[in-house]
């Protein structure tokens, strides 16, 4: 049974180290680290532990998964390579990596000293009740000498050694040996950007394959207080997946856009479409309120707002990145109404909308007055052409999609992705040799 040990974790905690019992003495997958983590951490975030062991090794762990649905935590089932030495300290990493693979934040929240039951060998249990022992068995499984059901029954092979296992025994390993146990079925997680090319996986069902967001603008905004013109703006809604040069279309469910660093994304494989972006249509029926005006060089500029939320992510002084189908953006930080006004007063005029920058509503910097900007924005209402400001969401939200079912292929698997923006990540199954070397590796 496996022995799941809970560790909470929040932000506004100094960094700090908890010494715990966890378990027995060469026990391999029996003992799950599930680090529970407040809100404040979520999927912007890569996660992963170091293990620092008494020879002074350290063990790093692949990026692990934020599991949202399960207390908002992080999991990882500590392997024999680990608890063998019988105490290790175990830090909690989480960092924000740019488009570039450059890590731009680190967090270190959480150190945890663990100690592990030396009186107490699983393994050596295993040995002398079953003649086999789980080191053993793996060992076996990597050098491809593990007799399994065929060669339990007599069939010593065609040249009269062990038993090989074939491309059937692995499949069959590896979908019925329990992960909690032996760590098995091997899942890894990968990313590609229009093409990438797996060279260890199983023909198994992959157990997540996620598509992301690209916003695309057709045509350009005019530079005058009421564009006779506007841009069309879309999004991705489905992108076409080739497997092994299979290809199919895949409905995302909802359009896929993106603003700078954020981005709708969705999972087709467990059907969960997370919407990061938010779409707010003006229609000019609601209050609008003059903030402040500026003047420079005869021309006078309106900074006026629509008090209605949004729910768009706000940072005070910083212009968020975003999208409008008839103004201009303003994209450049500003720390305060004073330094706006300076820039105008420099000559820097503006036309567009501004995307948090002091409160959670959209903003116009405008020639028009309060009664121009809501007249212009009921025209373009009645006419169909709605103006329209994407933005990013301060808190994201999840809705169901169909799902689909993707295979990988043995043992290599090439897949493209042909949308805009081309990014992906996914889950498959590893094959079974390739996962035991990197589990004696860890």
């Amino acid at each position: 049974m496996t022995k799941i040990i809970s560790i909470y974790i929040f932000l506004e905690d100094e960094p700090s180290v908890e010494c715990i019992t966890a378990g027995n003495s060469a026990e391999h997958n029996a003992t799950t680290l599930k680090f529970i983590l407040e809100s404040t951490f979520t999927d912007e975030f890569k996660y992963y532990l170091d293990f620092v062991l008494p020879n002074g090794k350290i063990l790093r762990t692949d990026y692990l998964p934020l599991n949202k649905e399960d207390e908002n935590s992080v999991s990882f089932d500590v392997p024999a390579s680990v608890t063998k030495y019988g105490t290790a300290e175990c830090c909690l990493n989480a960092v924000k990596i740019d488009e570039n693979g450059l890590t731009t934040e680190v967090m270190k929240p959480k150190n945890v000293i663990l100690y592990f039951n030396t009186l107490a060998d699983a393994d050596g249990a295993l040995l002398a009740e079953y003649d086999f022992s789980v080191n053993t068995m793996l060992e076996n499984i990597k050098n491809g000498v593990f007799k399994g059901e065929k060669g339990d029954k007599g069939d010593s092979g065609k040249d009269g050694s062990n038993y090989v296992l074939t491309k059937e025994d692995k499949e069959e390993i590896a979908a019925m040996i329990n992960k909690s146990t032996y760590g098995l079925p091997y899942t890894r997680r990968a990313s590609g950007e229009n093409t990438l090319t797996l060279t260890d996986s199983l023909a198994m069902p992959f157990k997540g394959f996620t598509v992301y967001g690209k916003t695309s603008v057709t045509g350009s905004v005019a530079g005058t207080a009421e564009p006779a013109s506007y841009v069309k703006i879309s999004g991705v809604s489905s992108v076409k997946i080739g497997i092994n040069g299979a290809e199919q279309t895949v409905n995302t469910g909802g359009e896929l856009f993106s603003a700078g660093d954020y981005a709708d994304k969705a999972d087709v494989i467990s059907g969960i479409f997370t919407r990061k972006i938010g779409k707010y249509v003006l229609t000019g029926t609601a209050q609008a309120v003059l903030a402040k005006s500026y003047a420079s060089g005869g021309v006078t500029l309106n900074r006026i707002y629509t008090p209605t939320p949004v729910g768009a992510k706000m940072v005070r002084g910083t212009c968020l990145p975003g999208y409008c189908t008839h103004f201009e953006v303003f994209r450049e930080n500003i720390t305060s109404d004073e330094e706006l006004g300076a820039r105008i007063s420099a000559g820097k005029n503006y036309v567009g909308v501004i995307c948090g920058y002091n409160n959670d509503v959209i903003y116009f910097l405008t020639t028009l007055s309060v009664d121009g900007l809501k007249s212009y924005l009921q025209s373009q209402y009645a006419a169909g052409t709605p103006v329209t400001v994407y933005y990013p969401l301060a808190s994201e939200s999840e809705e169901k999609i169909t799902p689909v079912t993707l295979n990988s292929g043995f043992p290599t698997t090439e897949i493209s992705v042909s949308e805009s923006s081309g990014k992906f990540d996914l889950c498959y199954c590893a094959d079974i040799s390739e996962a035991v070397k990197r589990l004696e590796e860890k």
